[in-house]
């Protein structure tokens, strides 16, 4: 029957745009919650800068290449359990919390601490500084000079929530199309003549929407016209007798019958179902007559073929707009099974009530209507 096409999934998104919109206000209030729950953060930082020391005979190159390792020294796991334990802070302090920073044309080494505590990120920053300090102290070449002391945040640096609401957004974006995609692939419906089209070789539109059509829409008197003309051609075919076509519903019964009703129509009034097929020396002109029949079974299930069926000389299958594809398919396979010629699939509106429903494998569902002669 074929998969979800992805030119399909933006018609898809718009017929249950309603699930889309559960899943995405579903994750963005999860994911607001979460982030409302998310502990601010502060950060203080300070900068040392290092220069060369005034009898130093060396290239000022020499601060480009210490400082980097004054930045993998102040972030190092020992010089970090050195300071939490000092500040008695028990083991809170992690490598994750600390960003040892430098200039690639200076010597300023940046540090800056991020806590859920504003005075104990300054008080960390603080000590960081002062180890910076000491081993500046030991190295006869360089020396450190606290340029920017750490001052205590007011205000937070993090998290950042707005971004935390807007992945759960995305997120919940993501699973509305991939339910949508999931509900389309599981049991397809015909919402328009596109995903009949792509599978049978002729399908028209009788109606949109819900609603009978209207005799006097332009569209759908082309449709029945090409109708009458299809089964009048088909009457070609057994010259000299009456010719009978079935409206056969895919699911429903108001679209099928509708529908027969109007061919009928067309061929009584434009006398085509008379006038146009030779007659013979025995009788007058045959007529090319339509009706609705029940829907039928399953294939290889004879006893659900309606009698009216097994004897049409050719058929239109109606198949009503938001019914199961599975139905429109398995119907065009009951009549190859029967031998009997499809002339058209035709849509038609919705039914009352919804949906037409999915015709079970234990019971069709009754067309009603009769063989009708104009």
């Amino acid at each position: 029957m074929g998969g979800l096409r992805l030119p399909d999934l933006p018609a898809a998104v718009r017929r249950r745009w309603l699930v889309v919109l559960l899943l995405v206000l579903a994750t963005t209030a999860g994911g607001s919650a979460y982030a409302l729950s998310l502990p601010d953060r502060y950060e203080s930082a300070g900068v040392l800068s290092l220069t060369l020391e005034p009898e130093a005979t060396t290239s000022t190159d020499l601060i480009r290449i210490e400082a980097p390792r004054y930045a993998v020294a102040l972030s190092s796991p020992a010089v970090l359990e050195r300071a939490d334990r000092e500040l008695g802070l028990g083991g809170r302090i992690t490598s994750d919390d600390v960003a040892v920073t430098t200039s690639s044309d200076t010597g300023n080494v940046r540090i800056a601490v991020t806590d859920e505590d504003p005075q104990l990120a300054t008080a960390l920053t603080r000590r960081l500084i002062e180890v910076g300090t000491e081993l500046a102290a030991q190295d006869p070449l360089l020396r450190s000079v606290v340029t920017s002391e750490p001052v205590t945040p007011r205000s937070p640096v993090g998290p950042r929530r707005a971004a935390v609401v807007a992945a759960a957004a995305v997120l919940g974006l993501a699973l509305g199309l991939a339910c949508v995609a999931a509900l389309e692939l599981r049991r397809p419906l015909v919402h328009d003549t596109g995903a009949l089209a792509r599978r049978l070789p002729t399908v028209l539109a009788w109606g949109r929407g819900r609603g009978r059509p209207r005799p006097d829409d332009g569209r759908d008197a082309a449709t029945v016209r090409r109708l009458a003309a299809a089964a009048v051609g088909a009457g070609g075919r057994w010259p000299g007798r009456d010719v009978h076509v079935a409206v056969v519903p895919a699911a429903g019964s108001t679209g099928a019958r509708d529908l027969a009703g109007a061919l009928s129509s067309a061929l009584s009034v434009s006398a085509a179902g008379r006038a146009a097929l030779p007659g013979t020396d025995h009788r007058p002109a045959p007529e090319v007559t339509a009706a609705a029949v029940e829907a039928p079974g399953a294939v290889g299930d004879a006893a659900r073929v309606d009698g009216s069926l097994t004897t049409a000389d050719a058929a239109v299958v109606a198949v009503p707009l938001g019914s199961p594809l599975r139905a429109a398919l398995e119907c065009v396979e009951v009549l190859a099974a029967v031998h009997v010629p499809v002339l058209a699939v035709v849509t038609t509106p919705r039914e009352a009530g919804g949906p037409a429903p999915d015709p079970s494998p234990g019971a069709g569902a009754r067309a009603g209507g009769h063989r009708v002669h104009p």
